[in-house]
């Protein structure tokens, strides 16, 4: 299976903050709502890079599933549009 890469743009160094804490969110959310025999259990296998692109931020996030960078996406929505 290959990976599955997210690029998020980011506005403000506020905005990183919110989204370093929605990863660690759908982390905690991933692992306490998946049932006890799945294998889903486990932490998502996300990696993040950090990048300039002109004049703004950008991350990104690169996951192992296809479902749960789909989870994370929505999830990321919610989270963005709650911090502003």
């Amino acid at each position: 299976m290959s990976d599955v890469v997210v690029r998020v743009d980011l506005e403000s160094a506020a905005e990183e903050s919110v989204l370093a804490q929605a990863i660690d969110a759908f982390t905690r959310w991933r692992s306490e709502t998946c049932p006890a025999d799945d294998t889903c259990r486990d932490a998502p296998e996300i990696m993040v890079k950090t990048s300039w692109r002109h004049d703004s931020l950008e991350k990104t996030l690169i996951f192992q599933d296809r479902r749960w960078a789909a989870a994370f996406l929505k999830f990321w929505r919610v989270e963005r549009r709650r911090a502003n």
